[in-house]
């Protein structure tokens, strides 16, 4: 199943910080073992744009960095998945998804 980067419009009296402080409060009050009806939670990552014009182009962007694979969807952004073995395993992938994501946007 391949999935799509999920990002989520926040309110302007509230940061993305405060969203996935409230989504992993969320997911801390659920069993892990099966993560994927609470995961949609938490959002990949988050865009706020400060300028946007002809000449300038600034914007903040912070990426879903949780240190634990079961908080991070297998869509490439930062998680991937692959199967060796007849097994599936999991490679964080933050770093490569937060410059693809940077490289996307300019």
């Amino acid at each position: 199943m391949t999935y799509s980067p999920y990002f989520r419009r926040v309110g302007n009296d509230t940061t993305i910080d405060d969203e996935l402080f409230t989504a992993l409060e969320q997911l801390n009050e659920h069993r892990l073992h099966n993560n994927d009806a609470y995961i949609s939670a938490l959002a990949d990552g988050s865009f706020t744009f400060k300028e946007w014009s002809d000449t300038k182009f600034k914007y903040k962007m912070q990426i879903n960095d949780n240190r634990f694979g079961f908080y991070h969807r297998r869509n490439g952004l930062s998680e991937t998945g692959y199967t060796f073995g007849g097994k599936t395993h999991s490679l964080m992938t933050i770093t490569d998804g937060m410059l693809t994501m940077m490289d996307m946007m300019t």
